[in-house]
């Protein structure tokens, strides 16, 4: 009997972690089509030239240096080296995941999409990447409304 008991609580402990864990397939980490990782080239080529390119300073790159481009006033993407590293958009202007989920949609829509978060910070629902250590979307929920997305570096989201 003790033995049962004992394979029982293992099981029953194993689901209840894998349950937690709410990793988002890395076939999610897009926005409007550009994704982490994706090259400068073809953001430029889907986007065309920014409305606004800034310098910055990236501590965390061996290059010491990366490049935001900002469309509009709600897009804004950051790049390393010539490639993605982190996406925001606080704009409902047709950017959304591959799932469909965008910004001004009801925040009740990430779990039945994704599963409960990973980790839920303030007004920000954390969902980490399989596969990919340190990356994932963050969702800003503003009056149980979706406010802005970032997919990405979590901890350039200020969250590590």
């Amino acid at each position: 009997m003790k033995k049962w008991t004992i394979v029982g609580l293992t099981a029953l402990l194993t689901l209840a972690a894998s349950a937690a864990l709410a990793s988002v397939p890395q076939e999610s980490l897009y926005l409007g089509g550009i994704g982490y990782g994706s090259k400068g080239a073809y953001v430029r080529q889907v986007y065309g030239t920014p409305t606004e390119t800034e310098q910055e300073h990236l501590s965390s790159h061996p290059s010491g240096t990366a490049v935001e481009y900002e469309y509009g006033d709600g897009v804004s993407i950051h790049l390393a080296d010539e490639t993605v590293y982190h996406i925001e958009v606080s704009a409902n202007n047709g950017w959304a995941t591959p799932e469909g989920i965008h910004v001004g949609m009801d925040a009740s829509l990430l779990e039945k999409t994704y599963g409960a978060p990973d980790l839920i910070r303030g007004d920000k629902f954390i969902y980490t990447a399989d596969g990919v250590p340190g990356v994932g979307m963050v969702f800003e929920i503003e009056k149980g409304k979706i406010d802005e997305i970032e997919i990405g570096r979590i901890k350039q989201a200020g969250l590590q």
